[in-house]
């Protein structure tokens, strides 16, 4: 493949998420919506010099340890000030650089797996690529300056990832140790990275190396020793919160958690696939000690219908990585550990995980439909981008809610008030 076309493909997908998110640009910071705490604060404003970048990195705040992040707000504020528009700018270009990630980690994962030819590779990484550019669910992580966080741990996952392959390919030391490096720097700006050696191991297998090799076990021994250190630094900084969340969370019973983590899963696959009503919060059904709705009880089948699923589909490689993938990034936020959560689920999340899920629906795009059209190529192409165009207006439009503090008010009220109606009833 020509790196003239390759640079053609990057330059689609920049457009794209440009055309897309340009109203950024003109949001304020969202003050009584954690931009207060989470970017206007003390350690922002104490500038680059030594004593702040220490402090930054050896403290927790508001129970959290995001220091990279925090070191990336304080950047801006050394050269730009409190200009809401370059913090935006910065938003946007860290997202332009994750779908750029995203299309090179797919397109060298088929390589390496080398069941298509390089054209139709780098085809159906593009396509996974362009709809994590313009998903409805990122609308909240790119427009949130807040989620800031969330874009620069997901950059830093995928070029671990990225590192990882062109390893396995090569056998380089130094792309093992830029594999760590990128890890380290995942979690210096979010703890759900803890999840990535187990998605190594999926790529092992997707690959079809000896999962029970020495090489294999031994390269993965400094990624899940890191991954003990950064859970006791997470559990650390959850101290903070643990009186507050996480004991609240603790008190509901294990059996609630199971429903809870069916209808995550359910929600989640749906709003990959039909992102509609998607909101800022998505509250619990009920409080602490209270009776769990009665509706909720049919997600007890969701966990059995998708283990049943995946073992019935275990000869098709793609559909079991997309699935898996999928599940691995959402593994801490199905509720069967209890994390402090406020909220049941969050678009957020799937940030990384629906790439999982684009990609199977990209790669049997292709082999069902696209690889059938040789002769309405063009109309097919026509029909895809309205498609493209459709999505990526309603995600224009999901943006939209982060330009006003009173929008956002309004619909959280609504949102609780629509719960408690439904508890009543």
């Amino acid at each position: 493949m020509k790196k003239r076309i390759l640079f053609i493909y990057a330059i689609m997908l920049v457009v794209a998420c440009m055309a897309v998110y340009y109203p950024v640009f003109d949001y304020p910071f969202m003050k009584g919506w954690d931009d207060q705490w989470q970017v206007l604060n003390l350690y922002t404003t104490n500038g680059l010099s030594l004593n702040s970048v220490i402090s930054i990195f050896s403290t927790f705040y508001y129970g959290q340890y995001s220091p990279l992040n925090q070191l990336y707000y304080t950047a801006i504020f050394h050269y730009f000030g409190f200009n809401a528009s370059v913090f935006h700018l910065a938003n946007l270009l860290w997202h332009v650089s994750y779908t750029i990630l995203v299309f090179c980690f797919i397109r060298k994962l088929l390589n390496e797996y080398n069941c298509n030819s390089a054209r139709t590779n780098t085809f159906i990484a593009f396509g996974v690529a362009v709809l994590t550019a313009i998903h409805p669910v990122s609308a909240e992580v790119v427009s949130w300056l807040s989620a800031s966080k969330v874009l620069l741990c997901s950059f830093f996952y995928m070029a671990s990832l990225l590192c990882y392959l062109y390893y396995i390919n090569g056998e380089r030391t130094i792309l093992y140790i830029g594999s760590l490096f990128f890890f380290l720097c995942a979690f210096f700006c979010k703890e759900q990275v803890v999840a990535l050696p187990f998605c190594l191991l999926l790529i092992d297998w997707f690959l079809r190396r000896n999962l029970r090799s020495k090489i294999v076990i031994i390269e993965k021994i400094p990624f899940f020793t890191m991954v003990l250190c950064m859970l006791t630094v997470t559990f650390a900084s959850y101290q903070e919160t643990l009186a507050e969340v996480v004991i609240d969370n603790n008190n509901y019973p294990l059996f609630q958690r199971i429903i809870f983590c069916g209808y995550a899963i359910c929600e989640y696959i749906q709003k990959t696939f039909l992102p509609l009503n998607l909101q800022y919060l998505y509250p619990y059904p009920m409080d602490v000690g209270d009776t769990l709705p009665v509706r909720f009880y049919l997600y007890l089948l969701i966990i059995p219908a998708l283990v049943y699923i995946i073992y019935m589909c275990r000869n098709y490689r793609i559909i079991i990585f997309g699935t898996l993938f999928f599940l691995i990034q959402l593994s801490l936020f199905l509720h069967i550990i209890p994390l402090p959560r406020f909220t049941i689920t969050a678009d957020r999340y799937l940030y990384i995980a629906s790439v999982g899920l684009f990609f199977m629906l990209s790669y049997y795009f292709y082999q069902i439909i696209w690889s059938h059209c040789i002769r309405q190529k063009y109309i097919c192409n026509i029909i895809l981008t309205i498609l493209l165009g459709i999505i990526g207006y309603y995600t224009h439009n999901c943006s939209r809610k982060w330009e006003s503090e009173r929008s956002l008010k309004y619909e959280v009220k609504q949102i609780l008030e629509e719960r408690k109606k439904l508890n009543n009833y």
